[in-house]
């Protein structure tokens, strides 16, 4: 009788990452990203230009009364998201292990893998608090 189930495997574990340099750096990049994105929002509200630009001081002051919102939580809200979601998606197609970036083939359709869910994730995600606040 010929048994091809080999029941000795063991389980792979969903957190496990091979190669933690890649993880660090996607979190750094994005980091980086939603640093720049809210530097970004900053130049575009009138009310930086118009109180100065680059030339007004820098204080420790309550958020703003008009939009209610500051620059850290935005950064901290938007950061969170962006890492939960990219980091999922790629322990989901094994981004982190040594056969994502073998070659260049290999990495870009990995990256591109990992891409799709993430933005199906942020989808995900938009449509969730969007559902939860409008109840």
């Amino acid at each position: 009788k010929n048994n091809n189930n080999n029941n000795n495997t063991p389980k792979k574990d969903f957190f496990y990452v091979p190669e933690t340099r890649i993880l660090i750096g996607d979190i750094l990049t994005i980091l980086m990203a939603c640093q720049l994105l809210g530097f970004v929002d900053v130049l575009n509200r009138p009310e930086f230009w118009s109180n100065g630009g680059f030339n007004q001081p820098i204080g420790l002051a309550p958020p703003d009364p008009i939009t209610g919102t500051t620059t850290l939580t935005t950064l901290i809200r938007r950061d969170s998201i962006m890492s939960i979601s990219w980091v999922a998606s790629s322990l989901k197609n094994n981004g982190y292990t040594y056969a994502a970036i073998a070659d260049n083939g290999s990495a870009v359709k990995a990256t591109l893998a990992i891409f799709v869910d993430y933005c199906s994730l942020l989808c995900l995600y938009a449509l969730g608090v969007a559902v939860w606040v409008n109840q």
